[in-house]
Order: C-alpha cells, then sequence, then structure tokens
C-alpha cells in the first residue's frame, strides 16, 4: 500500500498512474457489484398477472386434508405409546381433529366453486365468515386435546409438545 506522505511528496504523473489503477480496481468492483444485483434482482422477478378473464393459477394440491390429517394422527399416536386408559380421550380428540379437517375441507371446496360475481366487500365478508367457522372447529379441537394431554404421563406430554411445536398456520 502506497504511504499518504509518498502520495503527496510524489510528482504529477506519478501521482496519475497510481490514481488510474485505484480508479481501474475501483470501476471493477463496481463492476461486479452491479452484475451481482442485476442477477439477484432476476432471481427475485415478478410472476406476471394472468392475461384479463382468467382467474390466478390453481393452488398446488397437497393431496386430501382429511387423509393427511389422518396419517399424522396414526404417526402421532404410535410415537406416543397410549395405554388403555387414555384411549377414550384420544378418541375424542382424533374425531374433533378429523371433523375440523373434514368441515374447513369442504368449506374450502364449496367457496372455491362459488363462482357467482360478487363485489369485493362480499367476498370479504364471505372470507370473515369462513374464518369464523375455523376458529369454531380449532376451539372444538383445543378443548378435546386439553382433555387428552391432561390423561398423558410427563414423558407423553414432551412428545406432544414436540409434535405441536411444529405447528405452521
Amino acid at each position: 500500500m502506497v504511504d499518504l506522505v509518498d502520495l503527496v511528496m510524489a510528482d504529477s504523473e506519478e501521482w496519475m498512474m497510481i490514481s488510474r489503477q485505484w480508479v481501474k480496481k475501483l470501476v471493477a468492483v463496481m463492476g461486479l457489484v452491479g452484475l451481482s444485483s442485476v442477477a439477484q434482482a432476476d432471481q427475485y422477478a415478478t410472476v406476471p398477472p394472468p392475461p384479463p378473464g382468467q382467474g390466478a393459477p390453481a393452488p398446488v394440491d397437497h393431496g386430501d386434508p382429511v387423509t393427511n390429517a389422518q396419517r399424522h394422527l396414526d404417526q402421532f399416536k404410535q410415537e406416543l405409546g397410549l395405554s388403555e386408559s387414555q384411549n377414550d380421550a384420544w378418541k375424542r380428540y382424533a374425531e374433533d381433529t378429523l371433523a375440523t379437517v373434514q368441515a374447513i375441507r369442504d368449506q374450502t371446496k364449496a367457496a372455491e366453486q362459488n363462482v357467482k360475481p360478487e363485489t369485493a366487500p362480499q367476498r370479504f365478508d364471505e372470507h370473515i365468515a369462513l374464518m369464523r367457522q375455523r376458529l369454531q372447529g380449532f376451539e372444538r379441537m383445543n378443548q378435546a386435546l386439553k382433555a387428552f394431554y391432561d390423561t398423558l404421563t410427563p414423558e407423553q406430554k414432551a412428545i406432544a409438545d414436540r409434535h405441536f411445536s411444529q405447528m405452521r398456520h
């Protein structure tokens, strides 16, 4: 690295040579940063909206929610290793869970098939009503879970706590 005193003492031709070298390096670095920014911008490019008259793209199909819920319940029950005395509480919890998931699935399908033209506020009101129905179902599930949870041993409670720590919505 060039000492500052040497730069001040250098004649103007030497100073110009050093300055050009630094400017070239600076331009090269700025060019790399600029290319990197363009590449990142391309990575986050937005998807163009659908043409007029066409709806949004169909959501990804994750399979039947009731089938998925049953699979998760089966795995959870196996992991817990329930005793005979815990089976009644489990049954109530599992039935409430499956009934709620089925109701949500059916409500969602019905709402997707509702293609009558409505205003934005009407659609929003409909969405809020569906969310209230979902909340009521989750509250029923929560009550059944609490009753079931009370029957668990400390080891089983730790398993249940881990299981429910992974809830995403």
